[in-house]
């Protein structure tokens, strides 16, 4: 990852193939398994370069901790939509 930003363990609930996530976030590990078939998953990695992948992975993710990382997500996200804004 990039390596901008700080060093921040994270978790975040992800709908799509989890090795994917897991094989991209060294020392990434599931800790829930959800009746839905998504799971949640802990990493650490650092802010700037997480926050792209995870803006990235569209609506196949959802970041819960910590409340600092759902804020910056949420900002970009707000930020992106407000570009079709016409």
């Amino acid at each position: 990852m990039l390596h901008g930003g700080n060093d921040l363990t994270f978790t975040f609930r992800y709908w799509a193939f989890p090795p994917t996530a897991l094989d991209r976030l060294p020392n990434s590990r599931v800790i829930k398994k959800m009746s839905d078939g998504s799971v949640v998953i802990e990493a650490n990695s650092f802010e700037q370069g997480i926050l792209l992948w995870l803006i990235g992975q569209g609506p196949r993710v959802k970041v819960l901790t910590p409340p600092s990382l759902v804020k910056a997500v949420r900002t970009e996200l707000e930020a992106t939509l407000a570009k079709y804004d016409d």
